[in-house]
């Protein structure tokens, strides 16, 4: 990283004696500046709320606290501590994340593909006149993706009466990580940005995708559900951890700040291999196919790092005949996997002009054929 000019650097400390610190991080002088101002907003609320429990102090003994509070949140940040740990929570969608150190931090890219997710579910159940949906979400951290979807799918100011229903399950191996997913359940139900049946509608377990495709294919959905199981899944959805250790080591792509504070556990596949023949950072995605095809799910849904990473996935969905396989980039628009496509001309989409963030699998049912009639353009 090259080091920062002087004269931004004196620049910044007569703004404000903290802004040298923040520029570690941020490395221009807007970022650090709305940075500053959001840390203040944090030490705020926080003093605010020991306020409320107590009596408050004095104004003079109030600036101290306020003043050492602030500068031990700079100097976290200065460390390379996310953002989002240190505030507490994260805006996702028209929800807010609580984040916590042990769990993984929602990132943008996500939200825009949960998002577009969403509308492709509600398209599909208008023009299948489906009203009954079940949704898996394994690895589920913090449950942003189960709350996101379960927020545009049923709204909060909507009156769900009748027939429709949700259902969506989610699962993580982390403990730490299901008690944050729950806690954001009650959360954003306070905050008004979740529907009152989302308690009822979206359940948190704990389970071991590796260790759950190991299992019999005809057990796996059983094993899912326990009791009242469905005969199949409508769709499973994922952000596994798909960062090989070269990638994730020193001198990878993996940044710093996420090896220092962020789990591990949710960004590299363990080194014991499910699938001999699959690539260590491409396990989970071997993973959850097997579970998708196992389920009978009609369409599975997962995030990947990058193009690379994007094209070898779809390489080993193809490897089941039945599919329809798509890749969306950073923005959502949509890549065909054009040997699927007869008469497409393989000219007009370049996949190593995209930057992938998922891959999507249809599975040959009648979702499937809306599907390609109704690719957006």
């Amino acid at each position: 990283m090259p080091r920062l000019p002087p004269i931004l650097l004196s620049r910044a400390a007569r703004i404000n004696r903290h802004l040298p610190l923040l520029l570690r991080e941020c490395r221009d002088l807007d970022s650090a500046r709305n940075e500053l101002r959001w840390l203040r907003e944090a030490t705020d609320d926080q003093l605010n709320g020991q306020a409320v429990r107590r009596t408050p102090p004095s104004h003079g003994h109030y600036k101290h606290i306020h003043d050492q509070t602030l500068t031990s949140f700079v100097k976290r940040r200065a460390r390379g501590e996310p953002l989002q740990y240190i505030l507490g929570s994260q805006p996702f969608g028209e929800l807010e994340i609580k984040c916590r150190p042990g769990v993984l931090i929602p990132r943008p890219e996500t939200e825009i593909y949960t998002t577009e997710l969403a509308r492709t579910i509600q398209k599909l159940q208008v023009n299948t006149k489906r009203r009954h949906l079940s949704i898996v979400d394994f690895c589920t951290g913090t449950g942003c993706i189960a709350l996101l979807l379960h927020a545009l799918l049923k709204p909060h100011e909507s009156d769900h009466h009748g027939d429709s229903q949700l259902q969506i399950r989610a699962f993580d191996i982390s403990d730490h990580a299901l008690r944050l997913s729950s806690e954001n359940i009650h959360h954003n139900l306070k905050l008004n940005t979740l529907h009152e049946d989302a308690l009822q509608d979206i359940s948190f377990k704990h389970h071991d995708v590796l260790a759950l495709a190991q299992q019999p294919k005809d057990k796996i959905l059983t094993t899912l559900y326990h009791s009242g199981s469905p005969q199949s899944l409508d769709i499973i959805v994922s952000n596994p951890p798909y960062i090989s250790p070269q990638q994730y080591n020193p001198g990878g792509t993996t940044t710093k700040s996420v090896r220092n504070f962020e789990p591990k556990l949710a960004l590299v596949p363990p080194e014991s291999l499910v699938f001999d023949n699959v690539d260590q950072a491409d396990q989970f995605y071997a993973t959850l196919l097997r579970i998708a095809i196992a389920t009978k799910a009609k369409l599975l849904v997962m995030e990947v790092g990058d193009t690379e990473q994007a094209l070898r996935v779809k390489k080993l969905c193809m490897e089941y005949k039945e599919t329809w396989v798509e890749i969306w980039n950073d923005d959502s628009d949509v890549v065909i996997d054009t040997s699927n496509v007869v008469g497409l001309d393989a000219g007009s989409r370049h996949e190593d002009s995209i930057s992938a963030r998922v891959v999507a699998v249809w599975f040959d049912t009648e979702w499937t054929k809306w599907r390609k009639a109704n690719l957006p353009m």
